[in-house]
């Protein structure tokens, strides 16, 4: 198998959900939001990118995986 030209190829179609929720109040007489995410809430593994071995062509592409869901939360402030 030949490599390719460069920027060639492109991956195959993909879709995750991800959500949000944030919340406004006060901390210390200054605005701040408390925030809540949740990236890929399926947990769907779609191709993040594919990785070449340049120096033998022979060896199949290794195709790396996005991460599962994953949950963050936060505080935003000014001041």
């Amino acid at each position: 198998m030949l490599a390719a030209e460069r920027n060639s190829s492109r991956l195959l179609p993909y879709h995750r959900l991800d959500l949000s929720a944030a919340r406004q109040f006060g901390l210390f007489g200054n605005p701040a939001e408390f925030y809540i995410q949740i990236f890929n809430v399926y947990s769907r593994r779609n191709d993040w990118f594919v990785q070449y071995d340049v120096e033998d062509f022979a060896v199949d592409p290794q195709v790396v995986r996005q991460l599962p869901i994953i949950p963050s939360v936060g505080i935003n402030f000014e001041f």
